[in-house]
Order: C-alpha cells, then sequence, then structure tokens
C-alpha cells in the first residue's frame, strides 16, 4: 500500500532521470546528494522513493529485475528441495535446507522479489524445523514423517477435517504431543475460531512448560486474543483508520482532530489481556524468535487506544535492534505510516521514554533527520496532507514544510546534546555527538557539525557510524570552501571501505569538492571510477579545454577510458579546425571491432539522412554498457571530414578577388550547413544520450561553475553544424557585400536562424529568451532590408545553399519573357511621356481655375500635333505620286521587253475536254504574272531596286502620318 502511494507522490513531482550521476541526476538535488542516505523501509536498503528510482532507471531496473527474479528461483528451489528431501526420509538435508530458507526470506517487504508464500511458508518452514528436533531427543523417524504428512496437507490448503484426521494418524506419546497440541490449534486460528484458538495455544503454554512451541504458543494466543477486541482492525495510522475512530479533517486548520486523549477511548477487557499476553512474550523471551513481533503488535495495540507516543516508543525500539534486519525494515515501515500524525507534544514523550534506552534513541534522532525532517524530493510529510489550490496556499504548504523540518532538526540538536552530555564518555556519546553533527549540517551550521564530527571521531564511533562521522566532517569542510580536506577526509572514507553503501556517495563528494577547487582532472577521475557516464561525457566533451583533456590522458595512460578519452580529443581538435592535432589524436585510438550494433545504423539523430543531407555513421542509439569502444568507422568518418574541411579552406586561402573568396567562404560553410547533424557528435561517450541530458541541464540550470552557461553555450556553437556555419556565413555578407554570395549567405544564415529557433529544447529556450546563435540574429527582413533587389527562393524548408536549390530544384521561378511593342505601340509610349513630362512642366507654374491650364495646353499641344502631321501629308503626298509614277515606268518598260514565247496548250485528257471552252480566269491569271515577272526584273535591276526602295519610304510614312492624324484628331 506504501509502495503504491510513494509511486504516486513521485510520479506527482516528475521524478526522471538517471541516480548515478552528479549534474544529470533526475531523482537527487546537489544538497541531496551530501546527504547521509534514509534508513530502509523495504528490504535490500531501499527506500519507497529509492524503489521507484529503480524502477524507472531502465537498464538498471533490467539489470535488477533479473537479479531479483533469479533470488526467487533459488529461494523456492530451496523449498522445493526441502520438500523433497523430505519425502525420501533425508531429515538431515529437509532441516538444512528448510534453515537455509528461512534465513533467505527472513527479511520481507521486496516489492520486485517477493518469494512465493513466504510468510505461510515460513510458518509452516519453523514448524516444520520443530518437528524435526524432536529426532533429536529420540522420537521415531516414522511419527516424525506422519506429522510432516499432515502439515503437507494443511499447506496445500486441505479441508481443516482432513488435516485433522492426518494428526490423529501420528502415533502419541512420542515426544510430538506438543507440536500437535499447536497445530491442532493452528487449524482453530486459520478456521477464523479466533477465540477457541486463543484458549488451545494458552493450554499449550501450561501443558508443556519446556516445549520449544511455548514461545510461538504464547505469541499467537495474544494475537488471536487481540483479534477479538472491538478495538482491532488490520490498519493503524493510516488516515482511513483515523476516519473510522472519529478523527476528523479541520479544513480551515489544514489539520486533523483527534480525540483529546487515550483516556477518551473504551478499552475492553480483551484488549488489556492481548497486550498482557505481548509484555509475557517479550519478558519471558527476550531474545526470541518473536518478541520483536510481539513489540510490533503491542504498538498496534497502543495505536488503537490512540497512544501514538507509546506506539512510536516501540517503534523506535525495533529500529535500534542492530540484530534483527527485517525488524527495523518493519519498524521504519511503520513509522512512514503513522510518524507524521505525532504531535509535539507526543514527541517530547517519545524523547522522555527513549534517554534511558542509547540505542533506540540514536535510531529515532537518526529516522527524524533523514526519514522525516529531510524533504528529499517528495516524502509523505505533514505538508502533503492536502493540495493547494492557488499560489497563496502553495506558499502556506511551502513554509508550513520548511518550518516543520527546521523544527525538527532543532528538536534532534537539543535531544542529542542531552543525551551526549549523559553518556560522555562511552561510544554511544560519540554517536550522539555525531547525530548532533548531522542535524547542524541540516541546519547549515557547518561550522558545529564539522566539530561535533570530530569530537565523535575522537571518541572512538566505530564501523559504520564512523564512516558516516567522516562524511559530515568531510561535508562541512567541503561547505565552509576547504576543498583539500574535505578530500581528505572523504577520501579516508573510501580507503576504509571501498564496498560500503557510502562509497558511492563518498566518491561523488570528493569529485563535486575537486570541481569546487577548479581541479577538473580530480573530478573526471572520480566520475570514471564511479562509472557515472554522462558526467564523463560532459566533462570531455564540453567543460574541458582541449588541452586539459590531451593533459588528463597523458597523465593516465592505463585509464580503463583510454580510447574514448583520445577519440573525444580528436574530435575536439576537429571541431576547433586543428586537423593535424585531430589526426594525430585519431592516430593513438584502439578501435574495437565490435559491430553488434550494425543492424540499428539506419535510424539518425533528427533525421540527419533526411533527404539531401549527408548521411552520418554515428548513429546514437546504442548503449554504452552493452557496446563500448570506439568503431572505426567513426574515425574514418572524421578524418573524411578534416580532408574536407581543410581542402575547402585551402581554396578560401588561394583563392583571388573578391567574388571567388567570397564563394569559396560561402562554400566551405555551406558544407557544414548540409552535413549530418551528426557531423561532430561523439558517441563513445554520450551513447544517445546527449540531446536530451544537455537540453534538461539548460532548462534546470543545474549549473555547478560560474561561467557554466558560457561554456554550454560555445559547445552547442561548436557542435550544432547550423550554428557551426552561421558566423561563416555573416563573414562573407560583412567582407564581401556586393558579391553574389553575399546575398545568398545572408539568406543562408537567415535560414539558420529559423531552424534553430525550434531545433531542440536548449536552442528553442534560448531564443524566446531574446538570445540566439552567432554575432547577431538575422531575419528574412534583414536580407530584403539589406539587398532590396534579391528575390527569396521559393523554400526555406529544402534549402541547399552548395548547389542554391531547394530539394534538388530550381530555387528561383524563371520569369516570363517580355512582351515585344510595335513601333507604333513605342511611339505612342513616347508621346504619352512627352506629354506627362509638359504637363509636370506646366505645373511648376501653379494650377490655374482649378486644372483648367493644364487641360488648355495638353489640348493645344493636341491640335499642334495636328496641323504638323496634316503639313507633313501635304509633303510626302507629292513625294509619293513622284515615286509611284517612277515605278510604273520602270514597270511597263519590264513588261514591254519580255520575249513573246508561244502558249502551247496541253492535250486534251478526253474528247469532252476538247470542246470546253477557254475561261476567263486564265486571262487574269496570265496578267499577273507578267506582272511579278516585271516586278522581278525591277528588282534584279539597279535603278529598279531604288525606285522600289523610294516607293515603300513614301508610302509608308503616309501611312504613318495618316494614321497620327486620326489619333491625333480622336483624341483632341
Amino acid at each position: 500500500m506504501l509502495l503504491a502511494a510513494g509511486v504516486g507522490v513521485v510520479l506527482g513531482c516528475g521524478w526522471v532521470g538517471t541516480e548515478h550521476s552528479v549534474r544529470f541526476n533526475g531523482w537527487l538535488s546537489y544538497r541531496d546528494m551530501q546527504r547521509l542516505p534514509p534508513l530502509p523501509t523495504m528490504a535490500g536498503g531501499l527506500t519507497q522513493a529509492r524503489a521507484y528510482r529503480d524502477f524507472e532507471d531502465e537498464e538498471e531496473w533490467l539489470e535488477k529485475e533479473g537479479t531479483a527474479e533469479k533470488r526467487v528461483e533459488e529461494i523456492d528451489s530451496l523449498w522445493t528441495s526441502a520438500g523433497e528431501a523430505r519425502q525420501r526420509g533425508d531429515w538431515h538435508a529437509a532441516r538444512e535446507l528448510l534453515s537455509r530458507y528461512l534465513e533467505r526470506t527472513a527479511v520481507g517487504r521486496d516489492h520486485r522479489a517477493e518469494p512465493t508464500n513466504r510468510q505461510r511458508r515460513r510458518n509452516s518452514g519453523i514448524d516444520q524445523l520443530d518437528a524435526l528436533s524432536a529426532l533429536d531427543q529420540g522420537t521415531d523417524a516414522s511419527a516424525v514423517g506422519a506429522y510432516l504428512i499432515a502439515r503437507q496437507d494443511f499447506d496445500g490448503e486441505s479441508p481443516a477435517d482432513a488435516t485433522l484426521r492426518a494428526l490423529d494418524a501420528v502415533p502419541r506419546g512420542v515426544g510430538l504431543d506438543d507440536n500437535i497440541a499447536y497445530f491442532r490449534a493452528a487449524v482453530l486460528y486459520e478456521g477464523g475460531e479466533l477465540a477457541a484458538a486463543a484458549e488451545a495455544f494458552a493450554a499449550l503454554t501450561e501443558r508443556h512448560p519446556r516445549s520449544e512451541k511455548r514461545e510461538a504458543a504464547l505469541f499467537m494466543a495474544a494475537v488471536a486474543t487481540m483479534k477479538t477486541s472491538r478495538r482491532f482492525t488490520g490498519t493503524s495510522g493510516d488516515p482511513e483508520h483515523l476516519r473510522q475512530e472519529g478523527v476528523r479533517w479541520d479544513g480551515s486548520a489544514k489539520k486533523y482532530i483527534e480525540p483529546p486523549s487515550a483516556e477518551a477511548v473504551e478499552l475492553d477487557e480483551v484488549w488489556h489481556k492481548a497486550r498482557a499476553g505481548f509484555l509475557r512474550v517479550m519478558r519471558e523471551y527476550p531474545r526470541g524468535r518473536y518478541a520483536r513481533d510481539a513489540r510490533g503488535w503491542l504498538a498496534h495495540l497502543l495505536l488503537r487506544a490512540h497512544d501514538r507516543a507509546g506506539a512510536l516508543v516501540e517503534y523506535y525500539r525495533l529500529l535500534g535492534d542492530e540484530s534483527d534486519e527485517g525488524a527495523r525494515v518493519e519498524a521504519a515501515f511503520s513509522l512512514t505510516l503513522v510518524r507524521h500524525h505525532a504531535s509535539g507534544e507526543e514527541m517530547r514523550r517519545v524523547e522522555t521514554e527513549l534517554e534511558d534506552e542509547p540505542a533506540a534513541a540514536l535510531a529515532y534522532a537518526y529516522h527524524n533527520i533523514y526519514n522525516y525532517a529531510v524533504d528529499a524530493g517528495c516524502t509523505l510529510g505533514p505538508w502533503f496532507r492536502y493540495y493547494p489550490h492557488n499560489e497563496w496556499e502553495a506558499q502556506q504548504a511551502r513554509r508550513e514544510k520548511h518550518n516543520t523540518e527546521r523544527a525538527e532538526k532543532e528538536r534532534i540538536v537539543a535531544f542529542a546534546t542531552r543525551m551526549m552530555s549523559r553518556y560522555p564518555r562511552a561510544a554511544t556519546g560519540g554517536s550522539f555527538a555525531l547525530r548532533v553533527a548531522q542535524a547542524n549540517a541540516e541546519l547549515d551550521n557547518y561550522k558545529d557539525a564539522r566539530a561535533q564530527a570530530a569530537r565523535a571521531l575522537q571518541m572512538g564511533v566505530r564501523d559504520g557510524e564512523r564512516l558516516r562521522a567522516l562524511w559530515v566532517k568531510g561535508l562541512a569542510e567541503h561547505r565552509l570552501g576547504d576543498q583539500a580536506a574535505a578530500r581528505r577526509t572523504l577520501g579516508t572514507l573510501v580507503d576504509e571501505d571501498r564496498r560500503h553503501e557510502l562509497t558511492e556517495g563518498a566518491r561523488r563528494l570528493i569529485a563535486m569538492s575537486a570541481e569546487d577547487a577548479g581541479d577538473l582532472d580530480a573530478a573526471l577521475e572520480q566520475y570514471i571510477a564511479l562509472g557515472y557516464t554522462l558526467d564523463v561525457a560532459y566533462f570531455v566533451d564540453v567543460l574541458m579545454t582541449p588541452e586539459q583533456l590531451a593533459a588528463f590522458v597523458e597523465r593516465r595512460p592505463a585509464s580503463p577510458l583510454r580510447d574514448e578519452l583520445l577519440y573525444s580529443l580528436g574530435l575536439r581538435y576537429l571541431r576547433a579546425g586543428r586537423y593535424a592535432e585531430a589526426r594525430a589524436a585519431y592516430a593513438r585510438v584502439r578501435t574495437t571491432q565490435f559491430e553488434a550494433d550494425d543492424g540499428i545504423y539506419s535510424y539518425d539523430d533528427y533525421g540527419s539522412c533526411e533527404g539531401w543531407r549527408r548521411c552520418s555513421p554515428k548513429n546514437p542509439y546504442f548503449s554504452l554498457a552493452d557496446a563500448p569502444g570506439v568503431r572505426p568507422r567513426w574515425v574514418m568518418h572524421d578524418l573524411q571530414v578534416a580532408r574536407d574541411l581543410e581542402a575547402l579552406e585551402r581554396k578560401v586561402e588561394t583563392s583571388a578577388g573578391d567574388e571567388e573568396k567570397a564563394e569559396a567562404l560561402y562554400q566551405l560553410a555551406s558544407y557544414t550547413y548540409e552535413s549530418s547533424t551528426l557531423l561532430f557528435y561523439n558517441p563513445a561517450v554520450w551513447g544517445g544520450a546527449r540531446y536530451r541530458n544537455l537540453s534538461e541541464l539548460h532548462q534546470k540550470s543545474a549549473y555547478r561553475a560560474p561561467d557554466e552557461a558560457r561554456r554550454l553555450w560555445e559547445y552547442m556553437q561548436e557542435h550544432d553544424t547550423l550554428a557551426h556555419a552561421l558566423p561563416i556565413y555573416l563573414r562573407v555578407a560583412d567582407e564581401y557585400p556586393r558579391t553574389r554570395a553575399a546575398r545568398d549567405a545572408l539568406y543562408t544564415a537567415a535560414v539558420s536562424h529559423d531552424i534553430l529557433a525550434g531545433f531542440n529544447p536548449y536552442w528553442r529556450d534560448l531564443y524566446e529568451k531574446g538570445m540566439h546563435a552567432g554575432a547577431r540574429p538575422i531575419s528574412y527582413d534583414d536580407v530584403k532590408r539589406i539587398y532590396p533587389s534579391y528575390q527569396l527562393p521559393r523554400g526555406t524548408n529544402g534549402w541547399q545553399p552548395a548547389t542554391r536549390t531547394v530539394n534538388g530544384g530550381p530555387a528561383w521561378v524563371v520569369p516570363p519573357k517580355p512582351k515585344q511593342l510595335t513601333g507604333m505601340e513605342r511611339a505612342r509610349l513616347k508621346i504619352e511621356r512627352a506629354e506627362r513630362r509638359a504637363a509636370k512642366g506646366w505645373e511648376l507654374f501653379g494650377e490655374v481655375a482649378g486644372g483648367q491650364a493644364r487641360r488648355w495646353t495638353l489640348a493645344a499641344l493636341r491640335w499642334s500635333l495636328v496641323l504638323l502631321v496634316s503639313a507633313g501629308i501635304l509633303l510626302v503626298f507629292r513625294l509619293t505620286r513622284r515615286s509611284r509614277a517612277v515605278l510604273f515606268e520602270l514597270l511597263t518598260c519590264a513588261v514591254r521587253r519580255r520575249t513573246p514565247t508561244v502558249e502551247v496548250l496541253p492535250a486534251q485528257a478526253s474528247s469532252y475536254g476538247a470542246h470546253e471552252p477557254y475561261l476567263p480566269g486564265a486571262r487574269a491569271r496570265a496578267a499577273s504574272r507578267d506582272v511579278w515577272r516585271g516586278l522581278w526584273q525591277i528588282v534584279l535591276d539597279e535603278k529598279g531596286r531604288a525606285a522600289l526602295a523610294l516607293n515603300f519610304v513614301t508610302h509608308g510614312l503616309l501611312t504613318a502620318l495618316v494614321y497620327a492624324l486620326m489619333w491625333a484628331i480622336t483624341k483632341g
């Protein structure tokens, strides 16, 4: 139930990401990373939040899921093997297997790997071991076998009468009477006859005072009695139970209103009898198997009586029992349900009762700091008892949360200080000094925290307490700015126990301390040792300069990531244009032949192989854990890129003239623009995790260094191909503004800004805040303003600057051919233009009578034109008549000079045709032929050609003048 509640709260907080990182930790803030872990409330050292983190971290969850399934199979196989050994009569093997089963299942609340029927099988295993122990007292093996058969029937959920008949078959007087009596009482208990079962268990304790079943009988008698009480319920401390008890919610006060005291609750006699039974179990068997279960049920009874303080005392006593991990887990789980309902007065009573019990008091102090007061993300604390409906209520909730946290930490400081003075010299006193240090660290009193942690170490705290004291001391030194001392203290913690649960956190703190001291080498070394792949990638690809990375590789030639670091160094040089150094770094990389991920290389980040973009072999979708090492194809790809860029840069250097140099620079930028978005990607360290994690880092502003945001911005400009090309395009536009390439370069810069504004969350957020890539923002309006006559290409999506095409086609629409004007149309346009100029000239002298002068002027001009054209017609007419007379005279002479020919008529095709008359049209055709022959002779003669030309000119001029006269008259 609590796991489901925890998962729901966690989902509400939006936790995502991995836990094994510093900057990219989706679960823990930097402050949370500096805290000691809370006490586990589930098996395997987990809390509800930690279990959910494992579930969300897919790779880790799959790994642990496989381990958990294997563990369940092993445990279930122990049970099965024990049954097989029992059937074949191998009592020794059966006892050994059952003992191992009970040992492996001692701790419950494993949310992922709960063995089959764990509690029922444990109960059966304990009973079977008790029966098998009768063999040591001389009991006949056949009798023990008969008893185990009856037990097997009961475990198989056979009817109660069948189980009792099997018990009747067990021989009497052979040392199994107490087992049989306990079994009969258990059958009654399982059948729901609680009162009869309680009497049967109680009778067994009186009849068999030395039986190994006596402790279990005392415990079960108390449990059966408790369940017959009117005050009993299956749950305690949760809100549903409180509502059943009459506890009401006060919406205005935002808290629960409970009965005034425990005395107001009516307790029946059965309740007191059950309580006495649990106390008897703990008194008579303080180290027994059921003493801790009895204490847990006693706390449950106290809760039913509204004695929450008494219940908390019992839970903290269980929590302080270092000998039973299962009891501590159950206690921590119960406290998760109960603690946040307790009032300040109840907690003062708890502290008073625990002052004489150092172990329980220490457990209380630790739990109250890290499992209650500290809000590590989302907890089930009192500030989450209701959901705020507006910002004012949210602020009130945050204020209440902060006040509650601080009050509880100050409470622990005061309580632990009292306990430390009460136990001044013993190791327990050192543990209380540590609790004071822990609480002071949470209150940001780091000077006091360091002093108290040092005091705890001087007082000789041991084992886990010593490691915690080193942690708090190192943390305090780190927060006080003494990074060298912090690294020494935390290094001591790591050296003393490299397998302890605190080791990972200590290394993480060492790395953070090294970063704060500016020692990126030491921080990177810790991240490599921790296996924090995201932080390693961030360091080698973003934070460190190429020189720092090169020095790190040289000083650590045996590093497990040597080849990945060398490849990263080569890529850093490639981005910076240092091609010779890049080749030298790539030459030292030992590539792997592991190509198991060949089948997934058809995918590319951001569609880097779509359409016209060049493809890249740097597919990011694979796990570095499954596919470590540097691929040969990555190195070959980068070397080819280096050659291409070198050739393009050489072309820029050797170009002569502005046009040629501008075009060379333009092609250099276009190479990067049109390349895959993975051109400068580093798959050897990122493994497909760059885009999401860097965007989240920026959005959360989870930076640790003062200038880290600037470094990330510079990195993104180097890495993302569009941003990488922008400065070169702007250089073309700035240095060679009158070239053709400048216009296309400026336009491509505008396209780059347009795409980057929505490229990924990082760039989208930057552009939304008014920032941008490159030296300055360029829009399409800027392009039109700077180059008004520049026609924008017909599409930005698919624009290919290198070839100046759009998706492989022409970038600009071909304009239609202009219409050819006739001579008359051109003349008309000239006349109209002359009229407009004359009108504008007249307007210089002002308007007269509302524009009347202008109209008079235009009319005068038109009639003047009529007179001029008329005069021209008269002059041209005489010339035209003379030229026509000359032409007719030449034509007559040419016809007369023609040699007569005898016209032979064709033979008639038929007798009818011989009588057909000769048509008059034949004479007209013959005359026209004579005229054309005459004209042809005139054309052949030099004087004749002159006469023809004169006629064409004079008649054409006459025709034009006549048309102009008609036009002028109609317009006038």
